[in-house]
């Protein structure tokens, strides 16, 4: 079966067997590995007993590929890209740092470099500050979109210096964030064999789906199965915008 499937189920006990139910199947590479997203380690531990279990198992889960979402994203962003994502929070902390100490009498950073000045360390504040903005990227691209076209959104006098940080972050960094990941999805688009990924994919109960995610994860183009199995409603939700 080619395409996306939705499964929704009261609890994750109720999905499992599906799941190994859809790994039993027949494949078209016998020694390829299946590729399942998982939210949590302590998910992925309790999904491979309950493979292991199933059907005549016997104890054993072998084959599997456990990725968590990021994971997989970075997995996709190095086929693509082979540079390291400058706007990852761990990368862009050090860019907001700099920005900052270039810019120590920007009025639009007169709030924020207050704060700064009276806190003990800047780089928590900062890393903070990167994590919010990889949020932003994920989860509000129409705000992202907006500063970048020079808005500043719903911006308060309180938070204004946000899309001012952001636009002299992209300044130093020379790429958008959303710029990456258009290329990331258009490369998913062109097909998942051209990357080298497996054709197969499974996302097992899902805490949330951002529209970034879900784009990802409904262009890969799988040769064989891509389905998410769910024990949160919103997902049914989801299901609407789907191939």
């Amino acid at each position: 079966m080619t395409g996306l499937s939705i499964h929704t189920a009261t609890s994750a006990a109720d999905l499992a067997p599906r799941l190994a139910a859809a790994l039993s199947g027949s494949r078209s590479d016998a020694l390829a590995a299946d590729v399942i997203c998982v939210p949590t380690t302590s998910l992925q531990r309790w999904l491979t007993q309950q493979l292991a279990r199933a059907g005549s198992g016997q104890g054993i889960c072998a084959g599997v590929d456990f990725l968590s979402f990021p994971a997989l994203q970075a997995r996709v962003r190095g086929l693509v890209d082979d540079e390291p994502d400058p706007w990852a929070p761990n990368s862009l902390v050090w860019t907001l740092l700099a920005v900052l100490e270039e810019a120590p009498d920007d009025p639009a950073l007169a709030l924020l470099n207050r704060h700064l000045a009276a806190s003990r360390q800047r780089f928590g504040p900062a890393l903070r500050i990167a994590h919010l903005f990889a949020r932003y990227a994920e989860w509000r691209p129409e705000l992202i979109d907006a500063w970048a076209r020079g808005e500043n959104g719903p911006a308060t006098d309180v938070d204004a210096w946000q899309p001012r940080l952001w636009r002299l972050a992209v300044a130093q960094l020379g790429v958008n964030p959303l710029a990456r990941i258009d290329e990331e999805l258009a490369a998913l688009a062109s097909g998942p064999s051209r990357l080298a990924l497996p054709g197969r994919l499974d996302v097992f109960a899902p805490l949330r789906l951002s529209p970034a995610r879900l784009d990802c994860w409904r262009l890969w183009r799988p040769i064989e199965r891509s389905t998410c199995g769910s024990s949160a409603p919103a997902v049914a939700n989801a299901s609407r915008t789907t191939c």
